[in-house]
């Protein structure tokens, strides 16, 4: 019998799950929001800093079961820190040093969580991703039938008649990514979620293949590819027959299409995109060059491609890359917004295999079956969105952006922990 203690805690417990999944949607919506409101493009920033305030108070009373985990992390602080000191840099790359390091602090906020805590997080959070999808579907039609409704600029010629949708984010770039997360969930869910969210298990089928045409219409080219492959990958691995083989040769074959899909589905984009004029063909190509320079350990937090390296132009003047790079951009997360792996190879060199171990280490982590097995098939969901950092970090800055701290928390709640309670 479940106790009038234990419905305390259970409702506590619930409490603390419903706030930190509002913070994880604000650190989402809200820099999407074009407000004319000073801090809220800051808010995410504030809600990071307490996840690491969070963890720093409690880490002690806490420890992860993989200690390479936290092996590598300290590796990475230090290795940062003696780029700051190596190459005498100002107090705006100390504070680099935090906004990259915004994805550690979720994982560990969300890492170091009790078994039951996830348990709820995900009966929780599959109900709470349910009428966000719904309230997408409406704001989509809107998008078609009132064009005006939200005002939105395509100099690239995209979309149907100027059109893309964003779904709740208004957003194409972040609801793409949104629902390549969707994808990956509605493919490993399991028929236990049916007893909680009948509609979402009855009808998996149909809101994958919805998922997959709302894809279609944002025009995002990179998740569009990568919801096919996963989809196509999935499906290969699922199915058990003699004729299995064939499909595993053809996902195989579809990674050297792809390439020749892209030019015929986006080549009047792509002709546009990669040119020697173009600004991000010469932020990659600028990138490499302060590579080399600063070969091997970078040029260090905060100097090239990073939001506070706006602050301090000294690798790009010293290198004489042009100004357009780095002067003129409204990004909200840096000059380098569109070719991200570069900003960190540019500036932490051959450290970059650190972040690269971080993530591996991951991988091989175990996973916390008996909190989240009864929702979802874990290995597969955790080599699929590790899959997708990969692959998304070539050209967005999906480690500090909030599609990507949301995917670190999920990420986060699959590894195991010690905590019981």
């Amino acid at each position: 019998m479940i106790t009038i203690q234990n419905k305390r805690k259970l409702a506590i417990i619930n409490n603390w799950v419903k706030f930190d999944l509002t913070l994880l949607l604000c650190v989402l919506i809200l820099p999407l929001i074009n407000l004319n409101i000073p801090f809220i493009g800051v808010i995410d920033d504030g809600i990071c800093l307490y996840f690491l305030i969070a963890v720093l108070f409690k880490f002690k009373r806490y420890s992860l079961t993989n200690k390479s985990i936290t092996t590598i992390v300290m590796i990475y602080f230090l290795y940062s820190f003696f780029l700051l000191l190596y190459n005498t840099l100002p107090l705006t790359s100390y504070i680099q040093v935090f906004i990259t390091s915004k994805f550690l602090f979720v994982f560990y906020y969300f890492g170091l969580k009790s078994k039951i805590y996830k348990y709820q997080f995900f009966k929780i959070f599959i109900r709470i991703f349910s009428i966000l999808f719904i309230l997408s579907i409406v704001i989509n039609v809107l998008y078609f039938i009132v064009p005006n409704l939200y005002i939105r600029s395509n100099q690239d010629v995209r979309g149907i008649n100027g059109i893309t949708i964003g779904g709740i984010f208004f957003s194409r770039t972040v609801y793409s990514g949104y629902l390549v997360f969707c994808i990956i969930l509605l493919l490993n869910i399991k028929q236990h979620v049916n007893k909680l969210f009948l509609f979402i298990y009855k009808y998996k089928l149909q809101i994958t293949c919805l998922c997959l045409l709302f894809l279609l219409l944002t025009f995002t080219r990179k998740d569009i590819l990568f919801g096919i492959l996963i989809i196509v990958f999935f499906l290969s691995f699922k199915i058990k027959s003699k004729f299995r083989p064939f499909y595993q040769f053809g996902c195989i074959a579809l990674i050297f299409i792809v390439p020749f899909l892209t030019d015929r589905l986006f080549g009047e984009i792509n002709q546009q995109t990669f040119t020697e004029d173009q600004v991000r063909t010469q932020i990659f190509f600028s990138g490499l060059k302060v590579f080399n320079y600063y070969a091997p350990f970078g040029s260090g937090p905060g100097t090239f491609g990073s939001i506070m390296s706006i602050q301090y132009q000294n690798v790009y003047r010293e290198l004489d890359i042009a100004e357009r790079i780095y002067l003129g951009f409204d990004q909200a997360y840096g000059p380098i917004f569109d070719v991200f792996i570069i900003s960190l190879l540019a500036e932490y060199g051959l450290g970059i295999i650190i972040i690269i171990a971080f993530f591996l280490t991951i991988q091989k982590a175990k996973f916390n079956y008996l909190s989240v097995t009864p929702f979802i098939n874990v290995r597969m969901t955790k080599n699929l969105l590790l899959f997708y950092i990969a692959f998304a970090s070539i050209s967005v800055p999906i480690l500090i952006n909030g599609v990507g701290l949301f995917i670190i928390a999920i990420l986060a709640i699959l590894t195991n922990s010690k905590i019981r309670l």
